[in-house]
């Protein structure tokens, strides 16, 4: 017999597929991450009876992530325009992003935290595109004559800001014993032992440290949310990177230093 968290898994499976499904109709050729998304997705259903429930939701996340990125694409290319309901299309994006950890916490409670189901590596995935998501869009409603809905744009700032943070903070620095393990990569252990472990690491404390700056901008005063602390820790820790382990690798800490700047003052 199925519990309560399970039951909500499938309902919400199936509402996924059902709109998989009215993706690929409205595509005009097939699209591999449509394919890859309904693959998983059907597996939830047909093997809803495996007592594997981990199992189950690492396939759900993954059906969601493949269908996201599809939805993401065509979002940006519509450039996020009210014409093609683009505020609502973003939102639901990124409610479908927060499911899994909804789903874990119905099945588990306390017992167990997302991380535990589905890998640190998913859960920074998730965390990077909901953030960088926030941020494509943020930039897009700052490039308009007007930002027509102030709170609407710092909620979605401030947002995108928890999300970039909670990636970068999802696996840890490795410790010393590591130095003899990278042996002559100094470079490498550097970035690892500052908890850089990609180079979306380093864009998310860029992007996170200009949605700090566009927030400060907007509301210098604001209480509730310390974006210009925030914001110098993420670009101070960036322009170390790019003139540290990173120099002569094609990063730039020009933009990264301006902002730096407004915000030290």
């Amino acid at each position: 017999m199925e519990d309560v968290g399970t039951k909500k898994l499938i309902s919400e499976t199936q509402k996924l597929l059902d709109n998989n499904s009215r993706l690929q109709e409205r595509s005009r050729r097939k699209n591999e991450f449509l394919i890859r998304s309904a693959e998983n997705l059907k597996k939830v259903i047909t093997q809803r009876e495996t007592n594997n429930k981990e199992q189950l939701i690492q396939w759900f996340t993954q059906g969601i992530l493949d269908m996201t990125f599809y939805e993401e694409n065509i979002l940006v290319d519509d450039e996020f325009s009210e014409d093609q309901n683009g505020r609502e299309r973003l939102h639901l994006i990124l409610d479908a992003l927060n499911k899994p950890e909804k789903i874990i916490a119905e099945i588990y409670g306390n017992d167990k935290k997302a991380r535990d189901v589905l890998g640190g590596e998913i859960i920074e995935t998730v965390n990077w595109r909901r953030g960088a998501l926030l941020y494509m869009y943020c930039c897009e409603e700052r490039g308009k004559d007007a930002i027509w809905d102030k709170s609407h744009f710092e909620q979605c700032l401030k947002e995108g800001v928890l999300c970039l943070k909670a990636m970068l903070d999802v696996r840890s620095p490795i410790e010393e014993e590591w130095k003899d393990v990278l042996g002559n990569d100094k470079e490498t252990y550097e970035l690892l032992s500052k908890g850089i472990f990609s180079d979306t690491h380093v864009l998310a404390l860029m992007y996170g440290g200009e949605m700090c700056y566009w927030f400060f901008e907007q509301s210098p005063a604001s209480m509730e949310f310390n974006c210009q602390q925030i914001g110098q820790i993420l670009l101070q820790k960036y322009i170390d990177l790019v003139n540290g382990p990173l120099k002569g690798k094609g990063w730039n800490s020009s933009r990264a230093n301006e902002l730096l700047g407004f915000l030290n003052r």
